[in-house]
């Protein structure tokens, strides 16, 4: 039987629902994720999907400094987020949503200090969605190291999704899911949803979950669970989540724009307050992932030849028990594995 997880915040609600405001989430009953997280995120995003029709999300993991960097309890949060909110905001003409969470996990590094985030803005007419992603991802990395005050390899782009305001009605979510669970060659889900994730997931493995506004507040969830969210004298007296906090209106809006806005809340509340029901992912789904995962052991196992033979030369080498052919020959063999590894990558 699994130990029961502890809510380490008191003074904060939790949730085991399955859904929140009619969107999936990681939660049950061995799973409570924290409501305030939960509102930050919905309330954000929803605010932003209401001021542009097609937002990018991009959710990040961070962590100190491999060495030489600051102390986790030294890094600069409130820092960090400014200078990388009002980046994006220049970079893409864009406000910027974001929600993020600190959490203590694994004692192998920093003592499991590590930090959860996630940020959208205005998608940009002049790249891929996916593309933007991954330069927005580098931004946030690039940023985030300079204020941690140093690289660490574990920084990675945990998830990215394309979100449009007009596929967020009920009819359409349902026609994105069916165009997920079975794939289609004019589908664009097969290019902004990364399938391969959802079908690795631990909960809710094998289900398509709905559209992909209910894929990307699932994957955003993650940022709630209560599990890892500790308090250590470290870090008495910091929050342990927070968000940015959009306003219906700027200075800068037109005339009209509060209104527009506020109409479009209203149309977002109304269409994902209905729940879908997840669906399996098709038999050739299924079957594809199955040899995406068999190509990549295969890939792994010849990687590991290489090393071995590698090793191998090394060793010889120093004990000066081959020559400068032996080597040649070898190091043929070598390349012709590197080949194949490039070509099958």
């Amino acid at each position: 039987m699994n130990k029961p997880i502890i809510n380490n915040i008191k003074h904060q609600k939790t949730t085991t629902e399955s859904h929140y405001m009619g969107l999936p989430i990681m939660a049950g009953s061995e799973h409570p994720t924290y409501l305030k997280v939960l509102d930050n995120s919905y309330r954000e995003l929803s605010l932003l999907c209401a001021r542009y029709s097609r937002v990018v999300v991009v959710r990040v993991d961070l962590h100190p400094a491999a060495s030489g960097g600051l102390a986790p309890a030294e890094i600069n949060i409130p820092s960090f987020r400014k200078s990388i909110a009002r980046k994006l905001e220049s970079k893409y003409k864009s406000k910027v949503a974001f929600c993020w969470t600190r959490e203590v996990g694994r004692n192998d590094y920093n003592d499991g200090w590590h930090w959860h985030w996630w940020f959208a803005v205005k998608c940009s007419e002049n790249m891929q969605p996916y593309t933007q992603s991954e330069r927005m991802s580098w931004d946030i990395i690039e940023v985030w190291q300079e204020k941690a005050g140093g690289f660490c390899e574990r920084n990675n782009m945990a998830g990215w999704f394309y979100l449009k305001r007009d596929s967020f009605s009920l009819e359409r979510r349902l026609t994105e899911q069916k165009q997920i669970a079975n794939g289609s060659k004019k589908d664009e889900n097969d290019v902004f949803i990364n399938r391969n994730a959802m079908l690795a997931r631990k909960i809710n493995k094998g289900m398509v979950l709905g559209g992909v506004i209910d894929e990307a507040f699932y994957a955003l969830s993650y940022l709630a669970k209560v599990f890892s969210k500790v308090r250590t004298e470290a870090s008495k007296g910091k929050p342990t989540f927070a968000s940015s906090n959009l306003k219906l209106s700027y200075p800068t809006d037109k005339k009209g724009r509060e209104e527009e806005i506020t109409s479009n809340l209203k149309d977002i509340n109304e269409w994902l307050k209905e729940p879908v029901e997840p669906i399996p992912f098709s038999e050739a789904n299924l079957r594809a992932y199955q040899e995406h995962i068999d190509n990549g052991a295969n890939y792994d196992e010849r990687c590991r030849e290489c090393d071995a033979a590698l090793d191998e030369i090394d060793r010889l080498l120093d004990k000066g028990e081959i020559d400068f052919e032996e080597w040649s020959s070898r190091g043929d063999f070598i390349r012709e594995r590197f080949k194949e590894l490039t070509l099958s990558a």
